[in-house]
């Protein structure tokens, strides 16, 4: 980010930020009121379109950092690209972004129960989005300073998300766990019914050196458990899930763990991972993961078309007026299924 105007008041704000423990998640940001990063109630500022109104679509956003946007303005975030681009296709949504910094596919699994329990400005989602893919494959890489476990409550990565405050009945007997919180938790929560009837409970494990085999296969159940989970609770309340997996640059090398999660992954997800094949790195990227704010402008109009798509609206750009159709979609993991998974019955 070496001569960008902003670069160094945004990294003073970044690194000045405070974090406290939330019963049933890792870590959670505190409010925040500075002039690149605004976070109330565990939500980060977003653009918000001219002609928003109480009817507007609304779209919560889930995954870590780079859906949080580390190294990103407030309103030049994914979830504020989308916003913006959008609108310039006649759309007004309201985006809502509750990306934290390292979180996997199950911790955003749990945010996304707690926010269904206490929503925020906007009301229920119309479409939730998940975007996954480099912390899920870091939790499963101690070199990384993740702890490999068949355990899908633990998700400790290198990104500085640590062990969890999780009820019980999702992970391993933990001592002590008990209190008021968790006896709200087992009241509100749907993901802890849903645990039961699905069968998704496992055993906890862990690894101090696996192998590529049990690093892929590890990292593939635990994501597609969570994805599981989230369906089930997207569908309990009408709203369309968008699984999306993200550009990073491990995905991309033949032979790593993360290229050959990304060779297993399944119909609903939306593979990204070639979005940026081609662009100089340097334009787009600040590390492997993590994407500058015009990286994170070609994502967001990448994602663009499979989300109106769910929402059933038509851009007014689209070629014939009449919608977006399947031939627009990006192709999903396996290129012989639909790119948007079907709506909620």
């Amino acid at each position: 980010m070496a001569g960008v105007p902003w670069a160094e008041d945004y990294w003073s704000q970044f690194h000045s930020l405070e974090y406290q423990v939330v019963p049933s998640l890792p870590s959670y940001q505190q409010d925040s009121d500075l002039p690149y990063i605004h976070v109330e109630d565990g939500v980060r500022r977003s653009y918000e379109p001219d002609g928003l109104t109480a009817d507007s679509p609304v779209v919560w956003f889930f995954e870590g950092s780079t859906m949080w946007g580390e190294g990103q303005r407030d309103l030049h975030t994914t979830p504020s690209n989308i916003a913006r681009l959008a609108e310039r296709d006649g759309v007004a949504l309201r985006v809502v972004n509750f990306g934290e910094r390292g979180r996997a596919h199950r911790e955003e699994m749990l945010r996304f129960d707690r926010a269904l329990a206490e929503p925020p400005e906007g009301g229920l989602p119309d479409v939730v989005v998940f975007y996954d893919g480099v912390n899920d494959v870091s939790v499963q890489d101690p070199s990384g300073g993740g702890i490999p476990s068949d355990d899908p409550t633990i998700y400790i990565t290198g990104a500085g998300s640590s062990s969890n405050s999780v009820p019980p009945v999702l992970s391993a007997s933990t001592p002590g766990a008990s209190g008021p919180w968790l006896e709200g938790i087992l009241e509100r929560s749907l993901v802890l019914r849903l645990v039961g009837e699905l069968g998704l409970e496992s055993p906890a494990s862990a690894d101090d050196a696996p192998t590529t085999d049990q690093m892929v296969a590890r990292t593939v159940d635990i994501y597609e458990r969570g994805r599981a989970l989230s369906l089930g609770l997207a569908e309990r309340e009408g709203a369309r899930p968008l699984f999306f997996w993200q550009p990073f640059i491990q995905s991309t090398l033949e032979g790593t763990p993360a290229a050959l999660v990304r060779e297993q992954l399944t119909p609903p997800t939306i593979d990204l991972s070639r979005t940026l094949l081609g662009v100089p790195f340097d334009t787009v990227y600040l590390d492997g993961a993590h994407l500058n704010e015009r990286g994170a402008e070609i994502v967001a109009e990448a994602m663009l078309l499979p989300l109106l798509s769910a929402l059933g609206v038509a851009p007014t750009g689209s070629p014939d007026g009449s919608g977006v159709t399947s031939d627009q979609v990006p192709p999903t993991a396996t290129s012989a299924a639909t790119a948007v998974p079907p709506a909620p019955s």
